[in-house]
């Protein structure tokens, strides 16, 4: 026979903040991107600079 276990207040305290933290850094990643048009903008300019690329184009 095996005892249930039971979640003590400890440790569902600590799930809770570690949820939170999860939240936090979710938050803080998804306003980290770039705008579409920034990294449009990057990458022509990027493949304009190369040296076989006629910039015109």
């Amino acid at each position: 026979i095996t005892k249930a276990k039971t979640k003590t207040p400890f440790h569902s305290q600590q799930q809770q903040r570690q949820q939170i933290l999860k939240m936090a850094a979710a938050r803080e990643v998804r306003g980290s991107f770039l705008d579409k048009s920034e990294v449009t903008d990057r990458v022509i300019s990027v493949v304009k600079n190369f040296q076989k690329v006629d910039p015109s184009k």
